[in-house]
């Protein structure tokens, strides 16, 4: 994913103005304060601490910076039978406390339907008071 990832924004890799890496969500290889902007697409199912992701979240992001979780709702996890195998379901009500106990505001929900995935939830909210041990 990552070498994709690099062919298909090579340019933006060039210019400095993206970083794509393969990392745990829980130590990122990226310097205090120094982000804009963090998107994660479907892997909250495999956290294993989701306070400490956040918290690792908020701490490479600047003050103002966007963090961007999208991820398939609870029931369309629950759904899928390949859930017993580790994917863990959670609902938006849990993943917008993690955004508030990590210093995250302005909280937006907006949500949307793959046709072959089915439904999606995508949070976004806006660094305003990191917390949570950063």
């Amino acid at each position: 994913m990552v070498a994709s990832a690099r062919r298909r924004f090579g340019r933006e890799i060039a210019a400095g103005t993206m970083l794509i890496f393969q990392g745990s969500a829980e130590n990122l290889p990226v310097e205090d304060r120094s982000v804009d902007k963090v998107c994660s697409a479907n892997t909250l199912y495999f956290w294993r601490e989701p306070g400490a992701v956040m918290a690792e979240f908020a701490r490479v992001l600047r003050r103002g910076g966007r963090l961007l979780l999208c991820f398939q709702s609870a029931d369309q996890v629950r759904r899928w039978p390949g859930h017993a195998f580790g994917f863990e379901a959670y609902e938006t009500d849990q993943i917008r406390s993690w955004f508030a106990d990590t210093g995250f505001a302005c909280v937006e929900v907006s949500s949307g339907v793959d046709s072959r995935l089915g439904d999606f939830l995508c949070l976004s909210g806006k660094l305003v008071d990191a917390k949570a041990g950063t």
